[in-house]
This record gives structure tokens, sequence and C-alpha cells, in this order.
């Protein structure tokens, strides 16, 4: 998406959230772009549900809950499975390593809200009965601090979820307070898979959430 344009270059925001500068001088070629909903698509949407998509197209980049340009709620999260066998070797391997081969990609809603149905799609679940062998779900995110300072981190889960940042636990609360370091950092929530909540939601004022 074209941000801005100078005498020089270009600013294009990416998929990522990123912002990348493109010197003019080494575009070889330039065309306009169609739109990227597909034609057709809103053909078997009837007259309310149209009208709900075009509101919230409306409202996509002011300033409010549909704020993409914001990069302090959490938008991409990692999720895993934690069983028995997990148990029995230490949840510790879990928690250190938030970003190996067994955790999946998973994206909210433009608001930030993981929602159930977005946690079964990335774990490939039928319905979320296949929960009931599990004893855990851990969510991970990353978030990037400028300077060391006090944060203020929010979050909607469940008042019996855990959490750990950079590996270290630490009591769970809605609204939480803790100095960090500047660089980035790691949380992860371990959700009771038994009382999964209608949606997850990270969000620090302070800090900017990493996408992968």
């Amino acid at each position: 998406i074209l941000l801005r344009e100078t005498p020089s270059e270009l600013a294009l925001l990416d998929a990522a959230n990123q912002i990348a500068s493109i010197p003019k001088q080494k575009i070889a070629n330039r065309t306009t772009g169609g739109s990227l909903m597909p034609t057709g698509l809103i053909e078997e949407l009837d007259a309310s549900e149209q009208m709900d998509l075009f509101s919230f197209l409306a409202q996509l980049g002011k300033p409010g809950r549909f704020d993409a340009s914001q990069n302090n709620v959490a938008r991409q999260w990692r999720l895993r499975v934690g069983r028995h066998t997990d148990e029995q070797f230490g949840l510790e391997k879990i928690i250190t390593n938030p970003a190996g081969k067994q955790w999946q990609p998973a994206v909210t809603l433009v608001d930030g809200r993981l929602t159930q149905n977005a946690i079964r799609q990335s774990l490939q679940l039928r319905n979320l009965d296949q929960t009931k062998n599990w004893i855990a779900l851990f969510a991970a995110a990353s978030l990037q601090i400028a300077r060391k300072s006090e944060v203020t981190l929010q979050f909607s889960a469940p008042e019996d979820t855990r959490l750990w940042i950079n590996g270290k636990s630490m009591p769970f609360a809605k609204r939480k307070k803790i100095e960090l370091d500047a660089g980035q950092h790691d949380l992860v929530l371990q959700l009771n898979p038994r009382t999964l909540p209608e949606f997850i939601r990270a969000e620090c004022d302070q800090a900017v959430f990493l996408a992968d």
C-alpha cells in the first residue's frame, strides 16, 4: 500500500505492517493495482450483510477499534497444544521456545481479538470438543520496547490464565504493570482448554507488537 511519495522515493506498507522505502531511481515500472476484493464477492451477501461490510470498510484506518495502523495490539499469535506427555517432560521446554516448529500461527480480527474460530482454524480442529484431551493451550506473542521503562499490559483472558514473560512465570492480571528492558520480549499465556473464552486479546500502549 502506498503511504507517501516524495520526489526521490516511495514509502510502501507491506503485508507484515512494515514500512519499506523504495528509491525512485530503482523503479523500472509502475502500475496502479485493482481492488484486493475479488470480483463478485458480495453478490452472495444480503442487503444487511452488505451494509455491515461497507460500514466496516468505512471505519478502517480511522481512530478506534478498527485502526489497524496501530501496533499496540497483538494481531499475530503463535499457538501450541499442551498434552500429558509435555507435562511429564516439563512445560518449561514449551515456554522457553515459543517459536518452535510445533507452534502454529494465528491471526486476529482487526481490533486484536483472537477468536475461538481463529484458534480452531489455526490448530485445524473440526470442533472444540477435541480439546478435552489437552492439559493446556499456549498462546505466544512478541513485542518490542524502545527503551527500558515500566509498561502496562492489558489482557482480555480468563482469571485462571497463567503468564510468562521471557520464560519467567509471573502472576497474571488483566491489567499488569511491569518494567521491561529495551528490546524484544516474548509473552506466553497458558489457557485452560476446558474453559476457552470467546476471544483473547493483548494490548500495550508503550510497546510495538511484532508480526512474524
